[in-house]
């Protein structure tokens, strides 16, 4: 891929995003200094797909919604910058689904607190509950044995 003097535009669409990816300026020159790095595959197979910015994800929203982002278009340009554009789409893939379980996760979470909170109300009220059926049995107790103390001294 580095070898273009002037990349086609599918190739250059994949190593601009990549550029993002990697919080570089999106030009052909950051993409060749990425490219010449010794550890970029290293990079690429170690890149933190469970902490994608907001700013990243939202570029890559936007990026891979074109038809032209697909493995099969690009490869007409480029088998290398094809298999860095299913990496892309994979790492956006990735990211959106724990993006979806973060969601998920959080709402859960809230809804176990409201569930410990709501548990503990009706533990307070069972414990009252408790409280008033004890007192309600003995005035009935006391109202039985008033009654019993009547009735035996007729």
């Amino acid at each position: 891929i580095r070898t273009f003097r002037q990349p086609p535009q599918p190739v250059l669409a994949v190593m601009n995003t990549i550029c993002i990816m990697f919080h570089r300026k999106p030009e052909w020159s950051e993409a060749k200094i990425l490219m010449t790095k010794d550890d970029f595959f290293d990079d690429l197979i170690f890149y933190d797909k469970d902490n994608v910015s907001d700013e990243v994800f939202d570029m890559l929203t936007k990026i891979v919604s074109f038809d032209t982002f697909r493995p099969s278009f690009v490869k007409t340009a480029s088998k290398a910058a094809s298999s860095l554009c299913a990496w892309i789409l994979a790492v956006y893939e990735y990211a959106k689904v724990a993006r979806a379980q973060k969601t998920l996760r959080e709402q859960v979470k809230a809804y176990e607190e409201l569930y410990n909170k709501r548990q503990q109300i009706l533990g307070e009220k069972r414990l009252y509950a408790e409280k008033l059926k004890d007192e309600l049995a003995e005035y009935i107790r006391k109202r039985r044995a008033h009654f019993n103390d009547l009735q035996s001294k007729q």
